[in-house]
């Protein structure tokens, strides 16, 4: 890369942040304002509600639909707002921890329309020592119309190791904290085959890795 081209993809790189900070700080201020009225455990002990329209200008692309980026984006803003929401972003802060994502898989159904209104209902399905999951449901809103569902592995990350999840959700004083939730009969399958290809995954990453220099 000529050093003019460095010059230019070093300016170009903070543009995309422009964009996304402002619409995460937005999904962070929606969330506190939820804060009052949510019900104990929202997001954990009952889906959090997460609603938006498809944007023109950053969500839409050529094919007159959303794009399957999109997607993703929408979720992490559903996961901002659900975590203010619940208290969990303070809790988080307090015990100077970084959410981290480690695996998604996402399956798409029917399509979004630009301007459409929609619905990411979030919530945790699993837990263990270290990971918990979390199910977003793209749905219409008002109905059980499923567009779109996305399963996200992650955990809790701060100096020293992990926290776990259950220390974290009973830093948030939900009930049965010490009891991994009961996953629904028919993502039974659907986590087991999320480890899986995750152990898979990780091992290919290992092998494809170029040996460390002694």
């Amino acid at each position: 890369m000529s050093s003019a081209a460095a010059r230019s993809s070093k300016r170009a790189a903070p543009r995309p942040m422009l964009i996304h900070v402002p619409r995460v700080a937005l999904a962070i201020l929606r969330g506190r304002a939820q804060r009052a009225g949510a019900s104990a455990g929202v997001g954990f002990a009952t889906p959090h509600v997460y609603t938006a329209r498809a944007g023109l200008a950053f969500d839409t692309d050529f094919f007159g639909h959303m794009n399957n980026s999109a997607y993703l984006v929408h979720c992490e803003l559903a996961r901002w707002e659900m975590t203010a929401a619940s208290g969990l972003l303070d809790y988080v802060l307090r015990e100077k921890a970084a959410f981290i994502v480690g695996m998604t898989a996402i399956r798409y159904r029917r399509e979004i329309k630009p301007l459409q209104r929609f619905e990411i209902h979030s919530q945790m399905v699993a837990h263990d020592d270290k990971w918990m999951t979390i199910e977003h449901q793209f749905r219409n809103p008002g109905s059980e119309d499923l567009l779109a569902t996305t399963m996200v592995r992650a955990c809790l990350k701060q100096k020293g190791g992990s926290l776990s999840p259950r220390t974290m959700l009973r830093g948030l004083g939900i009930a049965d904290a010490d009891t991994a939730p009961e996953p629904r009969p028919e993502l039974k399958e659907v986590l087991d085959s999320m480890l899986t290809l995750d152990g898979a995954l990780k091992r290919a990453a290992q092998k494809a890795a170029p040996p460390r220099q002694p």
